[in-house]
């Protein structure tokens, strides 16, 4: 009888500590699945949760939408990538003129403004004596700085300089004249080869800026050809942030 007893006792149902615990599980995992399903705001998946608590519920009309924070655009990454770009176009061109034994075709230097190509006047790099057309070398040169360049998006500042030697004679009054002329040329030649003309402007600084640094070594006329020379500028869309 005792067994018959225990075993009618035990068949009732679950004791009720296991009843709680299991209601207490139940709200743990729902109020989990709420904050993963939260984690990502996303403002329809908001709308829909908050409509369902308040229509089955009622208690939550006053619940207000979070104060999402516009988001703030990555300047720094930006400018990582860029920056990377640029030393890459740099190398790239680098490397072709040394392979072809012109290490000197083209200076590269990376500034704040942007990726600086410095393209001085030499035997063959150049052109024609006091006038505008582009020697076989320099047309050589400028293909594989197009070849580069035309398919980024960043603006190109063609800047021409020359000598401190005044004109004789010839077309252009000044060398001011032929300075802008001569980044002319350059800028439609590198239109031809495929660069944005809209992406492009240039200037003309005559003698006014001098090259400086190692050069004011070489003999005067070594630093009056020096000074003869087109500047292209890949000018930086993004600045490094001071924060």
């Amino acid at each position: 009888m005792a067994r018959e007893k225990k075993q009618k006792e035990s068949s009732e149902g679950a004791p009720e500590w296991m009843v709680t615990f299991a209601d207490m599980t139940t709200l743990l995992l729902t109020f989990f699945v709420m904050l993963i399903a939260m984690a990502n705001f996303d403002k329809v998946k908001y709308d829909t949760v908050k409509a369902s608590f308040k229509d089955s519920m009622g208690i939550l009309s006053g619940w207000d939408e979070p104060k999402v924070p516009p988001l703030i655009p990555p300047i720094r990454q930006k400018f990582n990538n860029e920056e990377e770009r640029m030393r890459g176009i740099g190398y790239r061109i680098k490397k072709k003129f040394v392979e072809e034994g012109k290490p000197k075709s083209v200076s590269v230097a990376i500034k704040k403004e942007g990726l600086l190509l410095t393209l001085k006047e030499s035997d063959r790099v150049g052109f024609s004596t006091g006038g505008i057309q582009l020697t076989s070398e320099m047309r050589a040169v400028l293909d594989k700085i197009a070849e580069e360049v035309k398919s980024e998006s960043n603006r190109i500042a063609i800047a021409g300089h020359t000598d401190s030697q005044p004109v004789k004679g010839g077309r252009f009054p000044s060398n001011w004249e032929l300075s802008v002329a001569r980044a002319r040329s350059v800028q439609k030649y590198l239109i031809q080869k495929g660069v944005a003309e809209k992406r492009t402007s240039i200037a003309g600084y005559a003698d006014t800026q001098p090259i400086k640094g190692e050069d004011l070594k070489k003999s005067p006329a070594e630093r009056q050809k020096a000074n003869r020379r087109v500047e292209i500028l890949v000018a930086r869309k993004y600045q490094l942030p001071t924060q």
